[in-house]
């Protein structure tokens, strides 16, 4: 605490709260960074990046972010790339969908089922990045993205009529509304047939 306390004075670092500090300039904390051995790095980074995780209030996209930054940088490829999901998922609900987009990058809709925590899917996968691709003016991709969620999710569940709806709208601004009109009724006869 008095060395702490002593940098702070000295303009080293500044208190952040809750026992939290920050280098006061760049330098400071590349010259302190490159002076510790890269195993003891990866030891400290890993830790930083349980306690993070463990923190018992919810965090935010940019938190899940840091701390699949924390994980990547122990080496814990696996739990880096998780929180990256959680991360994206956490962004893509409140309408980031260029940051949720930039954390799925390296990581493969394959990987989803496997390392997801809670309900994060290959369907969520795919329905992020339509909307990125939406977002960013790329139609046919964002329409095979679309189309992807919609044939993996559980027919006519709420992810599937999200992603179904997103596909049909997608498809009628490519000019090819006739094509998402049949699909649309394709989909209301199946519908009916599952009722009866």
């Amino acid at each position: 605490d008095r060395m702490l306390e002593s940098l702070c004075q000295a303009d080293c670092f500044q208190a952040l709260s809750e026992g939290r500090y920050t280098f006061s300039h760049q330098l400071f904390q590349e010259v302190v960074y490159a002076s510790i051995a890269p195993s003891k790095r990866q030891a400290l980074h890993g830790r930083q990046a349980l306690w993070l995780s463990e923190r018992e209030t919810e965090l935010s996209a940019q938190e899940l972010y840091t701390v699949a930054h924390h994980f990547q940088l122990s080496g814990d490829d696996r739990r880096a790339k998780a929180y990256r999901l959680q991360s994206a998922d956490r962004a893509a609900v409140i309408g980031d969908l260029s940051f949720a987009v930039k954390m799925l990058e390296g990581i493969g809709a394959e990987e989803c089922e496997d390392l997801a925590q809670g309900d994060f899917k290959a369907v969520r996968y795919h329905d992020i990045v339509g909307n990125g691709l939406l977002l960013n003016g790329q139609l046919a991709p964002a329409v095979e993205a679309f189309h992807r969620a919609t044939t993996l999710a559980e027919p006519f569940s709420r992810s599937w009529a999200r992603c179904f709806k997103q596909y049909c709208e997608a498809l009628s601004s490519m000019g090819e509304g006739r094509r998402a009109l049949s699909l649309l009724t394709d989909s209301i006869e199946q519908w009916r047939s599952l009722e009866d």
